[in-house]
């Protein structure tokens, strides 16, 4: 499949899954109920209840991001710059920021089916994974970039070109 429809597809797929989630009834007490002690503060319900309509949208739309960012990303390099270790590069980084959001939104339901507290440096695991590993992995596409510049986004041969250009156009 050419990665352009690939592209059309994330985006069919989003807008389905989006669709889902707007059109999911908001479940009660969703924003919270008033808490007994402190007037003007709110307090969680039943969270799971209020989360599970639109979890596996969630995973589903969120695992379709990253797809889409991994498509613009290898359809940002010129098919001629398009080798074998850049489509690998940019698979690896996507499995990372798959990885990363994959287990973000499975730890967050066992924690909320199980409200099993676990603690990494004082934080749930859910949010460890979200301060880590989800806002973390993304920068795998940007070591691509800054590490692959010169070989798939500025090469030695478009900097001839582009300063031959000038060049011509300075004569002009």
């Amino acid at each position: 499949m050419k990665p352009i429809y690939s592209l059309f597809l994330i985006l069919l797929l989003a807008l389905g899954f989006t669709i889902v989630v707007l059109v999911t009834p908001e479940p009660a007490n969703g924003h919270g109920i008033a808490h007994l002690q402190f007037p003007g503060m709110k307090q969680v319900g039943d969270a799971l209840g209020a989360a599970r309509p639109v979890l596996i949208p969630g995973l589903a739309l969120g695992v379709l991001m990253y797809m889409l960012v991994a498509t613009l990303i290898y359809l940002s390099v010129p098919e001629r710059k398009r080798s074998r270790p850049f489509l690998l590069s940019v698979l690896a980084a996507l499995l990372v920021a798959l990885l990363a959001w994959i287990s973000l939104t499975t730890t967050y339901q066992h924690y909320l089916s199980e409200n099993e507290l676990t603690l990494i440096l004082g934080f749930p695991v859910p949010t460890i994974l979200m301060l880590l590993a989800v806002w973390l992995a993304p920068l795998c596409f940007t070591l691509i970039f800054v590490a692959g510049f010169r070989h798939w986004i500025y090469t030695e041969e478009d900097e001839a070109r582009f300063n031959s250009l000038m060049e011509k156009a300075k004569k002009q």
